[in-house]
C-alpha cells in the first residue's frame, strides 16, 4: 500500500515555516501537540478528518486540493532544512516552474543570494536563504533549472539585485504578491494569465475601488 505523502509534507512545511509542534498545533486549534507529531509519523487516527484538514490550512495548504494556497508564503532555508526542498518541490510546484533569485548587488546570481522566489499561477513562495550554505544554494540552483519548463526566462540562473529599500519591502508581513511581482521583476506574461486575486491586488495597490473599476468597464 502506498504511504500517503501528505503528513511528511506538512512536517516538512512546518519546518520550513519554522513552526514548533506545538506552535502548529496551537494554530490548528489541537490541544495536544503529541497527537499531531504521531499523526506525521504515520497514525492517521491520531487526527480527526477535520483536524487534519486545518493542519494542513496551517501550513498554507488547501485541505481539499491539498495544493499552496494562492497568494504569498515565506519559507526559512538553513543547513538542516535545505535538504527538504528536493522532496516537496515536485508537490507543490508541478513544472514548469519559475524562479529569481534575489542578491545584494554582487556579479554572480548566486553570491550573496539571500533570497529565492517560486512563482506558479497564483502561488508564490518568498524562500529566505541568509542561512543556507553556499553549497547548498548550488544545488538547489541546479534543481530548479532542471525543473524549469517554457515559462522560464531564458538567462541562465536569472537574478535581480535588491536595494536597501527592497530588503525593507520584504521584510513587511503585509507584503503582497503583486508588489512582491514588482520586486522581483516579473511580468506578466512570464507567469500565469490574470486570476481573480491578481485582478484585485492590482485594483488595490493602483487605488481603483470597485465602483471607479466598474464604471471604467461600462457597467455604470
Amino acid at each position: 500500500m502506498d504511504t500517503d505523502p501528505i503528513p511528511s509534507l506538512v512536517d516538512a512545511l512546518r519546518r520550513l515555516r519554522s513552526l514548533s509542534y506545538r506552535d502548529l498545533a496551537l494554530a490548528s486549534g489541537i490541544s495536544s501537540p503529541s497527537n499531531l507529531r504521531e499523526w506525521v509519523l504515520g497514525l492517521p487516527s491520531r487526527l480527526s478528518v477535520e483536524r487534519a484538514g486545518r493542519v494542513l490550512e496551517s501550513v498554507g495548504l488547501d485541505r481539499y486540493t491539498r495544493e499552496l494556497f494562492p497568494g504569498l508564503h515565506r519559507w526559512s532555508v538553513g543547513k538542516e532544512t535545505m535538504p527538504l526542498l528536493a522532496g516537496i518541490l515536485p508537490l507543490l510546484f508541478p513544472e514548469p516552474l519559475l524562479h529569481v533569485w534575489g542578491r545584494t548587488g554582487a556579479s554572480s546570481p548566486l553570491c550573496q543570494a539571500f533570497w529565492l522566489l517560486l512563482a506558479r499561477n497564483s502561488s508564490r513562495v518568498l524562500v529566505d536563504l541568509s542561512d543556507a550554505p553556499e553549497s547548498g544554494k548550488e544545488s538547489l540552483s541546479a534543481l530548479l533549472e532542471r525543473r524549469s519548463g517554457p515559462l522560464e526566462v531564458k538567462e541562465p540562473r536569472r537574478a535581480v539585485a535588491l536595494s536597501a529599500d527592497d530588503l525593507s519591502r520584504l521584510a513587511d508581513p503585509d507584503l503582497g504578491s503583486e508588489a512582491l511581482d514588482r520586486i522581483f521583476a516579473l511580468s506578466s506574461s512570464e507567469i500565469s494569465a490574470w486570476t481573480y486575486e491578481r485582478l484585485f491586488e492590482r485594483l488595490w495597490a493602483d487605488g481603483i475601488d470597485p465602483a471607479e473599476a466598474a464604471r471604467r468597464l461600462g457597467f455604470v
